[in-house]
Parts: C-alpha cells; structure tokens; sequence
C-alpha cells in the first residue's frame, strides 16, 4: 500500500476487486483505487487552496 494511503476496510473486502475500478466514465475504467484516491486528493487540495 502506498504511503500516506489508509485501508477503508477488511482486505476480504479489498483483495477480490484488486485495486481496479470498473466505470464508463471515460479514461478511468480500470484505474486503481488508490491512483483515484491521489487525484481526489490534488483536486480538493487545489480546490480548498482557490477558496
């Protein structure tokens, strides 16, 4: 797990999805969880930053 990155829940839950995303939003079906999670995280910081 990436430094910085918390677990959510049980691995039993984590392990069968293997860290993928399956969505139609475009250029994010199967990007990882914890990629999504970096991104959140530099748009609310950019964001919270404007304000």
């Amino acid at each position: 797990m990436p430094c910085g990155v918390r677990r959510l829940g049980p691995d039993r839950w984590a392990a069968p999805l293997k860290n993928r995303l399956a969505t139609t939003v475009a250029g994010f079906d199967g990007i990882g969880f914890d990629t999504l999670a970096q991104l959140t995280h530099r748009l609310t910081t950019q964001e919270a930053a404007r304000s």
